[in-house]
């Protein structure tokens, strides 16, 4: 691939529907430099492990704890006239 006079070399692998793009350098000869090699394997593992990881449940909305002053309730407290009381 080129860009401007510049040509890259673009390493990537195929994951099902996806083509995941694990490293991208100037190309300078016509090996790969082995440093390179290793920063797409390491990029490669990390993507699998991150694929293969059981998903996680996301986090609660923060408040849902504090049901008195959720909804309504907190809004009561911020109209209210007295300002400093929110008790229900």
């Amino acid at each position: 691939m080129h860009y401007g006079r510049e040509l890259y070399r673009v390493l990537y692998r195929r994951s099902e529907r996806l083509v995941v793009l694990l490293h991208v350098f100037v190309k300078r000869s016509a090996k790969i430099e082995e440093r390179d090699i290793r920063i797409a394997r390491e990029r490669w593992e990390d993507f699998r492990a991150r694929m293969d990881a059981p998903q996680r449940v996301p986090p609660r909305a923060a408040g849902h704890e504090m049901g008195y002053l959720s909804g309504a309730g907190l809004r009561r407290c911020l109209v209210s006239e007295a300002g400093d009381s929110c008790a229900q």
